[in-house]
């Protein structure tokens, strides 16, 4: 699909947040089978109708302040002997051609700066994807950034 239809997609939803809100949506990881194997990865369907990109442990990160929103992409750095192991990631370009997202950083610096901005006062609200198909499953991304938000920032309204 055409990067138009993944911004669209996203027009679309920041339309619908409020002024002062932060959005961390993720693409999932893998799932653990046994100590030495994982399931096969399938990145969730929400991130990649947002995105375009079906890579795991990526991240959107959108900001809006007033009706202006800054996107960021956060995706796993570039490693070789890594990816002999996992299978090839996306480079920063590729990431940009697939989503429309300009910024793209590193995975690494996602929490630092999540951190920065829930802490600089700019932001009330924390929108976070929690779906579950039962209570039971396991927490996701998602689910552990809403836990840190409820210890860390508790004046956030998810």
């Amino acid at each position: 699909m055409k990067q138009a239809f993944f911004a669209g997609n996203r027009a679309r939803l920041y339309a619908q947040m409020k002024p002062g809100s932060l959005l961390a949506l993720f693409s999932g990881e893998e799932i653990r089978k046994t100590n030495d194997e994982y399931y096969p990865f399938f990145a969730d369907r929400d991130f990649v109708y947002m995105t375009g990109i079906e890579q795991k442990r990526t991240v959107l990160l959108a900001i809006k302040d007033d009706e202006r929103v800054e996107e960021r992409l956060y995706i796993l750095p570039p490693d070789p002997m890594e990816e002999r192991w996992t299978g090839r990631r996306l480079k920063p370009a590729e990431a940009e051609a697939l989503s429309g997202v300009k910024d793209i950083r590193m995975l690494e610096s996602f929490t630092a700066q999540m951190h920065a901005l829930a802490i600089s006062g700019r932001f009330e609200r924390l929108y976070l994807d929690l779906f579950r198909v039962s209570p039971a499953d396991a927490d996701r991304p998602a689910h552990r950034l809403l836990d840190q938000a409820r210890r860390e920032w508790p004046y956030l309204a998810i």
